[in-house]
């Protein structure tokens, strides 16, 4: 058995948490190797186990993407997070909607697929902000992360630049949500392992505010609501699959009457082990460790 850690082509051997993981497996006598997602299916033989790290930039061709994934499902080879929380996870229209009974951020889709003129685009659009109670609202696409294409637009100001750049990226489905002016005082990130919530990070990505310095939080200092929430949304998890993601990140941002989730990152969750204690990290590397050679 060999562990393939999948990344972009720009970022392979590059990222501190591939090498943390290459070197703990390597150290362990398993066979660990950095890898494109194209050189691990020319490469890896059932019963490898692959995981999805620094693969940044699969949005960009998201059937291709999913393409890979099936030719590693088809030739058996163990994927982490398994393949049925990819495929249900890629989409923020479809994941976001079945945990909607869980404090999200209101999120109404567009398809512009079925939206064949500007006309109806711009009935459509009209319809979803008067149900949005904010100012301004943030535009993002249904597949992407960190802040691909995601734009703030004032609703009523900004109304034909919104119509405008949906058409320019007419390729692109995407989703309109409140703008939680909260965003400025950052997100609060939960990493979960094997369902068990580790530890949380602050952080503040750019993209909607000020870009600052990420900070870890330790567990005991994360709200009841965000633990709670979290657990919540492994509960849904395992009912719905019969089992737990391997690596869960919870995204969370605090408005002003809860903490309301942002997205959950299956596919490719970034664990901040660069900006975690040295105890926490090997904590953390340890549950994932149990859980996927299990």
């Amino acid at each position: 058995m060999k562990v393939y850690i999948a990344s972009s082509e720009k970022h392979v051997g590059k990222i501190e948490e591939d090498i943390y993981f290459c070197k703990k497996y390597n150290d362990l006598n398993i066979e660990t190797k950095i890898e494109t997602i194209e050189n691990v299916i020319k490469k890896a033989k059932s019963n490898d186990i692959v995981i999805l790290k620094s693969i940044w930039g699969y949005y960009n061709d998201s059937g291709l993407f999913l393409q890979q994934i099936k030719k590693l499902q088809k030739r058996r080879i163990n994927l982490v997070n398994t393949y049925k929380f990819i495929y249900w996870n890629i989409d923020k229209i479809k994941y976001l909607k079945d945990i909607k009974n869980l404090d999200i951020i209101p999120t109404y889709p567009i398809d512009i697929n079925k939206l064949k003129t500007k006309d109806k685009l711009e009935i459509c659009i009209q319809k979803i902000i008067k149900n949005i109670n904010t100012s301004e609202i943030v535009l993002k696409p249904s597949i992407g992360e960190s802040g691909y294409l995601t734009k703030k637009f004032n609703k009523e100001k900004d109304y034909k630049n919104i119509v405008r750049f949906i058409i320019k990226n007419k390729n692109t489905k995407f989703v309109l949500q409140p703008f939680i002016k909260e965003i400025s005082e950052g997100e609060i990130s939960v990493i979960c392992i094997n369902g068990i919530p580790v530890y949380g990070i602050r952080r503040y990505p750019g993209i909607l505010s000020e870009k600052k310095t990420t900070e870890y939080i330790e567990k005991k200092y994360l709200s009841k609501k965000v633990i709670n929430t979290s657990k919540k949304v492994n509960d849904f998890l395992s009912k719905k699959f019969k089992s737990l993601p391997n690596i869960c990140r919870i995204d969370f941002v605090n408005t002003k009457d809860s903490f309301k989730i942002l997205e959950v990152e299956l596919i490719d969750p970034d664990l901040f082990f660069r900006k975690i204690p040295e105890n926490i990290k090997q904590k953390a590397f340890s549950l994932l460790e149990k859980s996927i050679l299990k």
